[in-house]
Parts: structure tokens; sequence; C-alpha cells
């Protein structure tokens, strides 16, 4: 063979997924001589193994062409940890901006609460701050490291200011019953809905003064859109009070609201969601999903499953995640075309979390003590055992870490304390 040139073969493989694949497999002489190997091409193929260190692989682009061989998979959604909590853990969230997560923990009713914060590197317990009575909700203000927490027993709102733990109490009407609550991290306000009050209450993060909105009556659950800056309000039905199920809209510039009627079938509203790319918002109720327009509040309607519970969304995909308790399984409706699918989840469907960087779904199943895990651009699902009554679950967009809060932690009569598990998402 002439000085300088280099020999090559061009040798078929069948693949294991039954198609071929041409590669092109370059064989420099002097390595093939120090392997013991004879430069015969007939010989070629049983020098294959004593080489392979030595042999470059190239997918066949055409003459000149370059290739890469396929990524690997990325690793599976896996419980990494369990922490140990307070007794009756009701909420959990996170900030992402410090890696810290905070658990709300009911404790015995009659003694004040606390939060315990979580390291979320080492998934250890940093710090548990005493709050009011009967925590329900809780928030985080990443980028003023604050959390808030609503005590639904007493009727008022814990702020916790995490530079120092000290905290400092926001005293609702009485018998409000604050639970639900978001923040806004766009204007620095926190909404909480005072359920037992038909008022929603702004508080401003920088004063921490409060302002009460009425709403409709039996307000639920809320949603923020930070680019309008507007805030969606569910109210329920109630027969005996007198009230249809309905949407109460809150200009957050102004504070003036608005109510829009929900279809009949809407029975009760059970949960808001908005996608802020599209300006489209999501009421669950009943049977069905009410889409509305965010700027004229025109609506539609979809049938989306039965025991509708919560909502949660992909807005980047534009995929709504619609959970049915009922018949434990999840509905997906495609927001473009609005055509829908449903896919099994555990036993009773209790709460949703969406992952939206990696497109991927966790749905706590409170009775089957699993996790469903969804993934959302092939919609198969995976199951992750956690412990006993996981009730919510909370997402570190950062790491991709999500956090499930066990109310009976680890004994089935809910004799212990709660526990955290968390999971480590595709990476």
């Amino acid at each position: 063979m002439p000085d300088g040139t280099v020999p090559q073969a061009v040798i078929t493989v069948e693949a294991s997924n039954q198609y071929l694949r041409t590669f092109v497999i370059a064989i420099e002489l002097a390595n093939m001589e120090q392997a013991g190997c004879h430069i015969e091409m007939r010989k070629l193929h049983g020098c294959l193994e004593t080489v392979v260190p030595l042999l470059l692989l190239q997918l066949v682009n055409g003459c000149g062409g370059s290739s890469s061989m396929p990524a690997p998979s990325p690793a599976p959604a896996q419980v990494i940890a369990t922490v140990g909590v307070g007794v009756d853990p009701v909420s959990v969230a996170v900030n992402s901006a410090t890696n810290r997560i905070y658990v709300a923990n009911r404790g015995d009713g009659i003694t004040p609460g606390s939060v315990m914060v979580i390291d979320g590197t080492t998934n250890s317990v940093d710090a548990t701050v005493p709050v009011g009575l009967g925590p329900c909700g809780i928030a985080a203000n990443s980028l003023t490291n604050k959390i808030y927490v609503t005590n639904s027993y007493e009727d008022s709102l814990t702020v916790i200011d995490r530079a120092t733990n000290q905290t400092q109490l926001i005293f609702f009407d009485t018998g409000s019953f604050p639970c639900e609550l978001a923040v806004n991290t766009a204007t620095n306000k926190i909404y909480v809905v005072n359920g037992g009050r038909n008022v929603v209450a702004v508080v401003d993060g920088a004063s921490n003064s409060a302002t009460r909105i009425p709403v409709a009556k039996l307000p639920e659950h809320i949603a923020i859109n930070p680019v309008t800056n507007k805030i969606y309000v569910g109210n329920s039905i109630s027969a005996s009070r007198g009230s249809g199920a309905n949407l109460t809209v809150i200009d957050g510039a102004t504070n003036q609201t608005s109510v829009v009627a929900l279809d009949s079938a809407a029975y009760p509203t059970l949960d808001v969601a908005v996608n802020p790319l599209t300006d489209k918002v999501y009421v669950g109720g009943g049977g069905i999903v009410t889409i509305f327009d965010g700027t004229t509040l025109a609506s539609s309607t979809i049938t989306a499953g039965d025991g509708l519970a919560l909502l949660a969304l992909n807005a980047s995909t534009n995929k709504i995640y619609v959970v049915n308790n009922s018949t434990d399984s999840l509905t997906i409706i495609d927001g473009a075309t609005l055509n829908a699918l449903t896919v099994p989840t555990g036993q009773y469907p209790a709460f949703i979390t969406v992952d939206e960087a990696k497109n991927q779904i966790y749905v706590v199943n409170r009775d089957s003590a699993t996790v469903t895990v969804i993934d959302g651009a092939s919609n198969a699902t995976g199951t992750l055992p956690v412990d006993v009554s996981p009730i919510r679950e909370a997402l570190n967009p950062t790491t991709h870490r999500v956090y499930v809060v066990n109310a009976c932690g680890k004994n089935p009569k809910c004799g212990d304390n709660g526990t955290l598990t968390v999971i480590d998402g595709p990476h």
C-alpha cells in the first residue's frame, strides 16, 4: 500500500432496532501492526475486537460529511432521599435561588404550627420556625427571600424573613379562613384567599400592609398572570348560599374586579391555571374545563374527565394537565387544538406539578402512596413509591428535584411525624 495512505473498509452493521447503519472504519496502519494484525482486508473482520480502542467510527453522511454518535438517554426520575418533618405536614414550597425547601406542619392544631427549612443540597433540616395556628398554604418569593404561610385557625398570615428567620403576623377578619395563596414576584404582591369572608387580601411584600378586595362567594383557588398583572380566583358553587360557580378577575394595578359566570356544569370550581404565553385561563370544575381568553374573557368548554381536582400546565408546550381523582387518571389537553387524551395514574391523584424545562409531569397519588411520572413528549408513564398519604409537592426548577409531602410518614395509622420524599428528575 503506498506510503501515507490509510486503508478503509465500509462495514454494514445491523443495529438492535433492526435497521441498517453504515460506518466508515478508518484504521491506521501502524496501529494495526502494533495490534498484531495483518493488513489484508479479508482478515479485517477478525482483527476488529483487538483494535476497537484504536478505531474511529464515523457515521457516513456523504463524501466529506461529519457525524456524531447518538446522545445517551437521560437517567429516569428516582427517589433519592426521605426527610423527616413535623406532625401533620400540609404544604411545601421551594426557593430555587437559595435551594431551600419549606414544609408547613400543622401540628396538633392547639399549639402553633411550624415551618421546617431543608437544605436542598444535603437534604438536612436547617431550621424550624414557629408560625400561627393551623398552617394551611405556603409560598416563597425567591427574589426577596420571604416565605408566606397562611394560618387558617387564627385567620392570619405569617411572613418569614429568611435572612434573619424573624416573623411577622398579619391578621385578617375573624372567620376568614385563609388557605390558598399566590405570589406575584414581578410586583412583590401576595394574594391570600379568605374563603370564609369572600375576600382576597393583597399584601404588599415591602411594607407587609394588607388590602382586602371583595370577590364572589366561596373563593377557593387562585392563579396569576405576571405578564398582564391579572389575578384569577375560582369561586365554588353553593346552593345553600345562593351562589353559582364563577371566575373573579382582579386587575393587579387597580384592584378592580369583574366576575364571569361559569357553565352550570362546572360543579364545583376546583382549580385555576394561566398560560402567560397565550394569555389563556383554564378553570376546572365538574367534568369540564372552561377556557377563557385573558383579554376578552370570551370562553369555551371542553369535557375533561370525571372528578376533576387540580390543574397544571406547561406553557412552552401549551399542554394542560387535569387530575381526575374519581377515575384515577390524568387528562392531557392540547392547548392549540383542544384535543384531549387520558392516561392512568395511581389511586386518588391529589396533586400535580410540571417541570417545564424537562417536560416531565408528576402526579401525587394519595391512596396508593405513589407518584406517577409522565413524559410530556411521549405520554409514557412510570411509578415511584413514596410514603403514606402524599398530599402536596413542589418543584425546584433549577435542580429539577420534586419534593413530596407525606402527611402520615411511614405509619399507615398516621400516628407519627410526616416525611418529605425527594425525587431527582431526569438529567
